[in-house]
């Protein structure tokens, strides 16, 4: 734990706190609802079945839902990141 703490000091004061689990798990259904209601309310809507923060999809669209899970992501957070 101390190593923890160590290396992440930035957000020291938050492990441990009921509240910022509750607030990164809204975020998390927020963003997953975001993309899916992307990925679904298209003329040709994108079938995706979610599983945890993944989202599993046929192999022709992987590209796609790969730049919507980014754009989306973008959009909340004001972060880049990578889409494996």
């Amino acid at each position: 734990m101390q190593s923890l703490k160590v290396r992440h000091s930035a957000i020291t004061h938050l492990l441990g706190s009921n509240v910022i689990g509750l607030r990164l798990q809204a975020a998390d259904s927020a963003l997953m609802n975001a993309m899916l209601v992307d990925l679904y309310d298209r003329k040709n809507p994108i079938p995706v079945l979610p599983v945890h923060d993944s989202l599993i999809c046929r192999k022709t669209n992987s590209d796609l839902v790969k730049l919507t899970m980014k754009r989306h992501f973008k959009t909340m957070f004001n972060v880049s990141i990578k889409v494996k």
